[in-house]
């Protein structure tokens, strides 16, 4: 007997695809197997939740989106229909694993031929990567040929063993691994090192006057020597002999190789930037407070010891702010009922002020209070119903990496 699922991968499957809004969630597997789809993506936000169904596969990448989940079509013999068969099959999967059911699946379901197109992308990634993704920089550009490095040729994504772009957008691929901007032939090209790494301004051969890099980094110096860094990312000084590059508005942390925004400071106890962002939107419910840190590329904030609670005074607030303890949607209220957005876990420290949790709301107003702030200056903490939310919610991520090497 043939089992037909869908299982949480940790990697994104992308392709052509449509999105529609649901109150049901739990339904994006039945319009996904209907529509014949062998995968789909699950996200929500404040105003609803949504599934995006894959309808035509084309590559896996890692997922660099936490708030967004996809799944991967799984198919499975088992004995029966009984719990225990599902409880089994329903264990964490890798895509190397779940595509394995491509052997099991009929040849004459159109779905079956869509996860045979997903195992045949695994087998071209011959890194055996457990979620079936190219290195970085990489991708599967034909169906005959594995991961390679590429460029935009005419309109078209083709295979390049080293490729480099120019300022004006265009991209080259250049032989024998050396810059299309260091041949002796081209004229007016100057020559500069940088921790030894040798680059060089761009001579006629490529076509511009600025700053020739390897494909995916630009000139990220805004002023002084020209640096190379990822695209998107800029200059922001030397750790240890090694240039550091990040985004805005990001900057970097003093004395240390990473970043974090402008607006948030790093805590060496969380070992994350921290930062109070404004709640500049109705938040109907505690998982909401993850959209709003999301704009920031973050997560509410998760404290686990008495030095982490104490080092948030670092950031000076002025008044209370919510943090990423609360109670799920639709959960009933208790007093152990309270869990982190990070990982729904209970926590390991609180720091309770006298007398709550409490919900002392619910008697006169019939709001739970299934969200928690943190008190200044005391740092205490507090359940709060809705109404009560302050203005803004406490967030962190994990400081971006600026270490790069051309």
């Amino acid at each position: 007997m043939l089992d037909y699922r869908y299982v949480s991968i940790k990697s994104k499957i992308t392709g052509r695809n449509h999105i529609y809004r649901t109150d049901n969630p739990d339904r994006c597997g039945h319009h996904a197997f209907k529509d014949n789809s062998v995968a789909f993506f699950f996200f929500y936000n404040t105003s609803g939740y949504y599934c995006g169904i894959v309808d035509e596969f084309s590559s896996i990448e890692p997922n660099k989106d936490p708030f967004v989940q996809y799944y991967l079509l799984e198919v499975v013999e088992v004995p029966d229909r009984s719990c225990a068969a599902r409880e089994r099959i329903a264990m964490a999967r890798t895509v190397r694993d779940v595509v394995k059911g491509a052997e099991l699946c009929p040849e004459d379901k159109v779905i079956c031929d869509k996860l045979k197109k997903v195992a045949k992308h695994c087998e071209l990634v011959k890194n055996e990567d457990p979620d079936c993704t190219c290195p970085e920089g990489q991708k599967i550009i034909s169906g005959d040929e594995g991961c390679c490095k590429f460029i935009t040729k005419d309109g078209e994504e083709v295979c390049c063993p080293d490729p480099w772009n120019d300022q004006d957008g265009k991209e080259y691929c250049c032989e024998d691994k050396e810059s299309c901007c260091t041949s002796e032939k081209s004229k007016g090209f100057v020559n500069s090192v940088f921790n030894n790494v040798k680059k060089s301004l761009i001579g006629k051969n490529c076509k511009s006057k600025g700053f020739c890099c390897p494909k995916g980094e630009v000139d990220g110096n805004e002023s002084g020597s020209t640096t190379c860094c990822p695209n998107g990312t800029y200059y922001q000084g030397v750790h240890e002999n090694r240039e550091i590059c990040c985004p805005n508005p990001y900057i970097r942390v003093e004395g240390k190789p990473f970043c974090c925004r402008d607006d948030f400071i790093y805590l060496k106890s969380f070992g994350m930037c921290v930062g109070a962002v404004e709640i500049d939107q109705k938040a109907e419910r505690p998982e909401h407070l993850k959209t709003i840190c999301s704009k920031v590329k973050s997560l509410p904030v998760l404290i686990q010891s008495r030095k982490q609670n104490d080092a948030l005074k670092e950031l000076n607030l002025t008044e209370n702010a919510a943090i990423g303890l609360h109670i799920p949607y639709r959960e009933t209220w208790g007093k152990d009922n309270f869990l982190w957005m990070w990982h729904n876990e209970k926590p390991v420290f609180t720091k309770w002020a006298p007398g709550e949790p409490d919900n002392q709301a619910m008697a006169s107003s019939r709001a739970m209070e299934v969200f928690v702030m943190i008190s200044t200056p005391n740092m205490t903490w507090h359940d709060i119903p809705i109404y009560n939310l302050p203005r803004h919610v406490i967030c962190m991520f994990e400081p971006y990496q600026g270490i790069h090497v051309s």
